[in-house]
C-alpha cells in the first residue's frame, strides 16, 4: 500500500481520488443506466434491422429480377404466336385478295373483248353503210350531173 501512496504522491495526487472515484461511480451508473444502455441497444437494433433489411432488399432484388426474366420470356413466346396468328390471316388475306383480283381481271377482259367485238361489228356495219351511201350519192352525184 505504501507503493501505492508513493506513486499517487509522484503524480501529485492526493486522498482525494478516492472521494473523486466515488463520486465517479456515483455518477457513472445513472448515466449508464439511463443514457448508454438504451443507446447502446438502439443502436444494435438499428444493426439488426439495417442487416435484415439489406438481406430483404437482396432477396427482393432477386426476385424480382427472377420475374423479369419470367415476362420477357412470355412475352417473347406471346409475340410468337401473335406473329404466326397474323402471318396466317395475313396469307390468308393475300389469297383471297389474288383470287377476287383474278376474278376481276378475267371479267374485265370478258368484258374488254366484247366490248371490241361489238365495236368491231359496229364498225364493219358503219363500214357497209358508209360504202352503200358512198354508192348511192355516186348515181345521185351522177344524176345530178347529168341533168
Amino acid at each position: 500500500m505504501d507503493s501505492i501512496l508513493n506513486l499517487l504522491k509522484t503524480l501529485e495526487l492526493d486522498s482525494t481520488i478516492f472521494i473523486q472515484f466515488g463520486i465517479f461511480l456515483l455518477a457513472y451508473l445513472p448515466i449508464k443506466l439511463l443514457v448508454f444502455k438504451p443507446y447502446f441497444e438502439a443502436y444494435k437494433e438499428r444493426l439488426r434491422r439495417t442487416e435484415g433489411n439489406q438481406q430483404d432488399s437482396e432477396s427482393f432484388l432477386k426476385e424480382a429480377n427472377e420475374l423479369k426474366e419470367k415476362l420477357e420470356v412470355r412475352t417473347r413466346e406471346v409475340n410468337a404466336e401473335y406473329k404466326t396468328i397474323y402471318d396466317t390471316g395475313r396469307n390468308a388475306a393475300l389469297k383471297e385478295q389474288e383470287g377476287i383480283l383474278s376474278t376481276a381481271r378475267s371479267k374485265a377482259k370478258t368484258e374488254m373483248d366484247s366490248a371490241r367485238e361489238n365495236i368491231a361489228q359496229q364498225f364493219e356495219s358503219a363500214k357497209k353503210q358508209i360504202q352503200s351511201d358512198v354508192a348511192d350519192m355516186g348515181e345521185i352525184i351522177v344524176g345530178k350531173m347529168m341533168q
